[in-house]
């Protein structure tokens, strides 16, 4: 009779343990998944902006390119300058519209620019300064005016927008509909040769 009851003991040992373990999984498991689901996008995040700023940066290079041409030359054009860099983008960028942004002002935010173009899309803008023309006051040795007068053009780039995320929506950096905010601005200074 006592080997009964130690078999029965047993196997109620063996039940315990299974159910603890279940119930240890139900605990663990969405902690480890969402742990998982953060370095994944931690991860995409850091190859997309690494990827955005490269980009950026070529693209400021190529517009200001065209300062070394003679005074006169027509500036950067946002389209030519776009299709130059959405090839490399577009390979870090997955799931993500690129648009050459060529009318009025470049979004300020990127949720300015979803407003404008839609989720999971960036806006490549390509802005030009010229400085005001210098104005020396007659019969004097003061500064020319206005202030910044003599300083160089400038080309600024901006990549503003939403970036498509792996991440489910709610969840990771994006936090809403499955985005990562992109906001890169780079401005250099064109040098203009007379011929």
């Amino acid at each position: 009779m006592r080997e009964g009851a130690d078999c029965g003991e047993r196997r109620l040992r063996r039940r315990r343990t299974r159910s603890q373990a279940t119930i240890e999984f139900a605990f663990v498991a969405p902690l480890f998944l969402v742990c998982f689901l953060a370095s994944i996008d931690a991860g995409l995040w850091a190859v997309q902006n690494g990827a955005e700023v490269a980009a950026v940066e070529e693209a400021a290079r190529l517009a200001a390119a065209s300062g070394a041409a003679p005074v006169g030359a027509p500036p950067p054009d946002a389209r030519t300058v776009t299709a130059a860099v959405t090839p490399q983008l577009q390979q870090a960028l997955f799931a993500t519209r690129i648009v050459p942004w060529t009318e009025g002002a470049c979004p300020a935010t990127p949720a300015d620019a979803e407003a404008a173009i839609g989720a999971r899309t960036v806006a490549l803008c390509i802005e030009q300064r010229v400085p005001p023309a210098c104005v020396t006051p007659a019969g004097s040795a003061g500064a020319p005016t206005p202030p910044y007068c003599t300083d160089t053009p400038t080309v600024s780039v901006l990549l503003v927008g939403h970036v498509a995320s792996l991440v489910p929506p709610g969840f990771g950096l994006g936090g809403s509909g499955g985005e990562i905010p992109a906001d890169i601005r780079v401005t250099t200074h064109t040098l203009r040769f007379a011929p």
